[in-house]
């Protein structure tokens, strides 16, 4: 069971009223945490990477990837990535 200190503390973390980190790098990238549900039971969204992929065949991974000309910031990154996971792809 979830303390009330934790619940809070994820909570607090979770809250996005901050502005998302800007484009740093070519290199950057971004993943989105899908959470549904209620504390203290929340369910998480993952995704397996393809095994016709070059790094990381097969692992599971949250939806996100690498940054590309035209995002405006990491959280657009992650969001983009994330639409672009295939519904077969998708565990809970």
């Amino acid at each position: 069971m979830f303390e009330e200190e934790t619940i809070l503390s994820i909570k607090k973390r979770l809250d996005l009223h901050f502005d998302p980190p800007q484009f740093v790098d070519k290199k950057d990238a971004a993943v989105l945490i899908l959470l549904r549900g209620d504390l203290p039971k929340l369910d998480v969204f993952l995704c397996v990477r393809s095994m016709n992929l070059r790094k990381h065949p097969g692992e599971v991974c949250f939806p996100g990837g690498m940054w590309k000309f035209g995002d405006a910031d990491l959280q657009e990154t992650a969001m983009r990535e994330a639409e672009e996971v295939g519904e077969e792809e998708i565990y809970v």
